[in-house]
């Protein structure tokens, strides 16, 4: 009786586990796919307003038209990023996650990625200062696509999180490493919170605002 009372206790702690996992995971699925709609809505909503100028044949000034496009290239990038987060998460499911070494300037990288989010923390009036080291050129070698994947990511998340202020990008080289560190004047993460940072799907607080249409 006792065996059994103890196999009892574990299925029960194993159903709620992954009762647990099974809602977190459903959850962000579904902020994810409403993450997915926003950019697709801004370009879908951008591109129509420069076809109907061009079927009316109204005039299309040339700052319209640079602003509409602009922002129809930036909806492009976070959809794209988006997806190639997601795929990621899948090969890591997988356990498969192919590396490809190669030569590149990390400096050029993250100006590139800067450019990218140029837009985002203007609209939030926040400055991003990119503090580069004395050398002209950071070379390293790695997988390209995958270190433009975690600098998207932290970027990204140091702008959304942030209201005010400022995010500082700092890029530090000795002898072997380089050392990019990423701050902002955001929320922040709860220090008990921070042995979470990694686990899949994981976000602090997470819901989707039913009412308002709004990822929390």
């Amino acid at each position: 009786q006792a065996k059994i009372d103890d196999a009892t206790s574990t299925l029960r702690v194993q159903k709620t586990q992954l009762q647990e996992k099974y809602q977190f995971e459903k959850d962000m699925m579904g902020i994810m796919g409403h993450e997915l709609r926003t950019p697709m809505t801004v370009a879908k909503g951008m591109s129509e307003l420069v076809i109907a100028k061009a079927e009316n044949k109204e005039p299309i000034e040339e700052a319209y038209l640079l602003d509409k496009l602009e922002k129809i290239h930036m909806s492009i990038i976070k959809e794209s990023n988006l997806i190639q987060t997601m795929l990621s998460t899948s090969h890591i499911d997988n356990t498969k996650v192919n590396l490809q070494y190669v030569k590149f300037d990390l400096i050029d990288l993250i100006d590139f990625t800067i450019l990218s989010f140029k837009k985002d923390a203007e609209l939030k009036n926040l400055s991003i200062e990119f503090i580069k080291p004395v050398a002209e050129k950071v070379i390293i070698e790695s997988d390209q696509s995958r270190v433009q994947e975690v600098v998207t990511n932290l970027l990204s998340n140091a702008i959304k999180y942030t209201e005010v202020g400022s995010v500082k990008i700092i890029l530090e080289i000795d002898e072997k490493n380089a050392v990019l560190s990423i701050a902002d004047t955001g929320i922040g993460i709860p220090e008990n919170e921070i042995p979470n940072i990694g686990k899949k799907f994981y976000r602090i607080g997470q819901h989707l605002d039913d009412d308002k249409d709004i990822v929390r």
